[in-house]
This record gives structure tokens, sequence and C-alpha cells, in this order.
């Protein structure tokens, strides 16, 4: 069987969870691209490239002047899908 490596593009983003203990949020990934290698030491280097051309917004993730433009880039078994799947709750 042949192996495959998705080398997957998101961009990052953050939601308002709710209210509870003072308020909460999690981080989204929308899926911004996907890449295929067949060996983990391709995908290393797909990635590697990927990172390389990325430009990092001027106001990152955490700042509440985000708007957008931050992407990180995974080797995962699979195409890229939004993430998480489902709303997650406070526990």
């Amino acid at each position: 069987m042949l192996n495959k490596y998705y080398i997957n593009v998101y961009e990052l983003d953050r939601k308002y969870g709710g209210p509870e203990e003072g308020g909460w949020w999690f981080t989204t990934g929308t899926p911004a691209g996907t890449e295929v290698a067949f060996t983990m030491e391709d995908a290393v280097e797909i990635r590697a490239k990927i990172m390389s051309e990325l430009v990092m917004p001027r106001h990152r993730l955490g700042s509440v002047r985000y708007a957008g433009g931050e992407f990180t880039v995974l080797i995962e078994e699979h195409s890229a899908k939004k993430f998480p799947e489902q709303w997650p709750h406070y526990e």
C-alpha cells in the first residue's frame, strides 16, 4: 500500500466560545491548500518550503486587532478539512 502524506495549509481564526469563567475562545482552521507527498521526508521538505513563503500578518492571532492572514501548515493523513468539526463546549 502506498503511503500518502497531506501537507495542509489552514488559515487560523479565533471564535468566542461563551461567557463561562470570564469568557473563553477557541481556535479554528479553514483549509487554504493541500499538497501531497509519498514519503515523510518529502512532506517535511514541502512543509518547510510553504512555511518559508508565508507572510505573517502585522497583528497576530491573539491580538484584538487580528483581521485574518495567519496560517499554519500541518502534515496529516487526510486532505485539509475545517476544524474543529464541532463547536467545543465549556466543561
